[in-house]
């Protein structure tokens, strides 16, 4: 994993995982919004985490939690990791 402080271009593994309905969730979609900037988009993708127990996210959730200061990412974040619960029990 690499890690640059202050930056949420985090390098870890790509990630999928299959949802009911047939999308696949991915944790590189993730950090390209960020990269990218697309706060909007990058707020659904993660909100779309938390609805879906996407555990697999979790790291990168609180990699990118400690180092944002965009308070609405923060709070969906937040919300994401609650909805998706302790991922270490599954």
């Amino acid at each position: 994993m690499k890690h640059q402080k202050g930056s949420l271009i985090i390098k870890i593994p790509l990630v999928t995982q299959q949802t009911g309905k047939g999308d696949i969730m991915d944790v590189d979609i993730l950090r390209q919004e960020l990269k990218n900037n697309n706060i909007d988009n990058a707020i659904r993708v993660i909100e779309e985490f938390g609805e879906n127990k996407f555990y697999e996210s979790v790291p990168y959730l609180i990699k990118c939690f400690e180092d944002t200061s965009n308070h609405k990412l923060r709070n969906t974040i937040a919300i994401a990791l609650a909805d998706i619960g302790d991922w270490r029990e599954n």
